[in-house]
């Protein structure tokens, strides 16, 4: 990102741009629907359910896709660079590994509990990590915007021929410094994010294995999960780095591409088997009667996992029967 003026986009940018707009605003819809979804549960009284670590994730994905897609409809529209078209370009990808971090956490922290015994493990060492990781990267995330800013002030306050061209090459070089720091750091956590969630979707999965076999749905889903979000976040790594080293002569179909499958694609799987939603479909699906109601209880493992004889509520089992093994799964 230059600060100086931006140069207009040719016809094939300006195209993709407008098509990752509409892209990331589709699913925005979805995901608001389903953040409404979640409140309306949380709060009915006829359902019985409680606000989920699910919708909280469901929340940072909407600020992130949000942001996405008001950046790249507003791109072939404005030739102006500032600090807040920085912060438009950078504070999308901090909300990204916001979100997945409360994901990737849940794992670990589902991994840890089986390790010890204290129930309250979970929440504990889930909500140590999440704030200690978001903590460092909007620190980092900070001083990339505060430094940003000053760049772009001390360039628009010089006006003198020479003193003018002089502040401008300082300015680009320390702008380059940020732009591979800014790729360094962001390459970095998503490899680790990778390597995470594979190495702790495996645990899972083993875990899964050992127990009956009533669980076949839920660990194809966390299969599935556990590929798309290591892969992505592996591909998101080199990614970053390649568009940081081509950032002078960019390549939109390769942006494109890599925005289409390390950001689009793990959030639309996510939503798409989020849990409220899943809920919906198995509502729907139902006849609607008691006793209809009563076998899906008895055919739930989770239910059976999670329930005490002489305590079972029908009413809630659409709800949160199969998120508590675990929401996140």
């Amino acid at each position: 990102m230059s600060i100086t003026k931006r140069q207009t986009l040719d016809p094939v940018s300006f195209a993709l741009s407008n098509t990752l707009g509409a892209l990331f605003s589709l699913i925005g819809l979805a995901n608001i629907c389903a953040i409404g979804l979640s409140l309306y549960l949380s709060t009915s009284r006829k359902t019985g359910s409680k606000w989920l670590l699910t919708d909280t994730v469901l929340v940072f994905m909407a600020l992130f896709i949000i942001i996405r897609a008001v950046y790249f409809i507003i791109i072939p529209r404005t030739i102006a660079g500032s600090a807040t078209d920085y912060v438009l370009s950078s504070i999308p990808t901090f909300l990204y590994f916001t979100s997945f971090s409360l994901i990737l956490a849940f794992w670990v922290a589902t991994v840890r509990r089986q390790m010890a015994k204290d129930s309250k493990v979970l929440v504990r060492y889930g909500t140590i990590i999440v704030i200690v990781t978001n903590v460092i990267l909007y620190s980092f995330f900070v001083v990339l915007v505060v430094t940003y800013s000053q760049i772009v002030e001390t360039s628009s306050q010089t006006s003198c021929g020479r003193r003018t061209e002089i502040s401008l090459v300082k300015g680009q070089e320390t702008q380059k410094a940020i732009a591979i720091a800014y790729a360094a750091v962001v390459a970095g956590v998503s490899l680790i994010f990778g390597i995470g969630f594979l190495y702790f979707g495996r645990a899972i999965l083993t875990r899964m294995g050992a127990s009956d076999g009533g669980r076949s749905t839920m660990k194809k889903r966390m299969t599935i999960m556990t590929i798309i979000f290591s892969v992505t976040f592996l591909l998101h790594s080199p990614f970053i780095l390649v568009v940081a080293a081509i950032s002078e002569k960019p390549i939109a179909i390769f942006s494109f591409l890599g925005l289409v499958f390390t950001e689009i694609l793990p959030v639309a799987f996510f939503l798409a088997v989020s849990n409220r939603l899943r809920a919906v479909y198995r509502s729907s699906s139902s006849s609607g009667t008691s006793r209809t109601s009563k076998n899906s209880m008895a055919k739930s493992p989770s239910y059976r996992m999670r329930t005490h004889s002489g305590n079972t509520q029908p009413q809630q089992v659409d709800i949160s029967a199969e998120e508590k093994i675990p929401d996140i799964i």
